[in-house]
């Protein structure tokens, strides 16, 4: 299966310093073929939709769902900038407007992003660019998700969903606090940083 997709075959500037580093240090990890659990998982997932009847993909449910979630998020946020005129009302409305997002982003846009929202590759772009209107960006995305966390999935200096402290100059401490060039969190330089309780 090809991981990357349509996008090109460079990672983009803007991913984590590790990414690149691995690359240039030739750390690249080796993976063997199909082994048996590979394969027995494959044939038992075929098996579930084989004998369910269910679909794997175009399902009539995932469109309803994702209708749902972009209207939801479509009348919440026009509401919440056109109409609300209380605190409680722009409150009420800006919840529905993150968890509409959030509904987007980790069904419509995950699944579009794995091509697994449909057989259709242009569906599937399409619903994988729900993120880019959301403000995030799905070339990112692929790379950072699909590419490298799929690829090296929880392993430390590789898989970028867990790699904290991502830029060369970071390290992450004890504390759980992230640090770079000796100040605390300086956000726009080091993805994945928490503020830290103190220490």
């Amino acid at each position: 299966m090809n991981i990357v997709g349509a996008h090109a075959s460079t990672p983009p500037e803007g991913l984590p310093a590790s990414s690149n580093r691995r690359a240039a240090s030739g750390r690249d990890l080796k993976f063997s073929g199909q082994n048996a659990f590979h394969v027995e998982l494959r044939r038992r997932v075929d098996e579930y939709f084989r004998t369910t009847g269910r679909r794997q993909r175009d399902c009539w449910q995932m469109y309803v769902k994702t209708a749902i979630l972009v209207g939801c998020f479509a009348v919440s946020y026009g509401l919440l900038v056109l109409a609300a005129q209380t605190w409680l009302q722009a409150l009420v409305l800006a919840i529905l407007v993150g968890l509409s997002a959030a509904g987007i982003g980790f069904n419509t846009q995950h699944d579009g992003g794995h091509r697994a929202f449909s057989n259709y590759v242009w569906i599937n772009r399409l619903m994988a660019m729900t993120m880019d209107a959301l403000g995030g960006s799905s070339y990112l995305w692929n790379w950072k998700h699909a590419v490298f966390h799929h690829s090296y999935v929880n392993i430390a200096g590789h898989d970028t969903d867990i790699d904290l402290a991502s830029s060369p100059d970071s390290r992450r401490t004890r504390s759980g606090a992230c640090f770079t060039g000796g100040n605390t969190c300086t956000s726009g330089r080091s993805m994945g940083c928490w503020p830290s309780s103190g220490n």
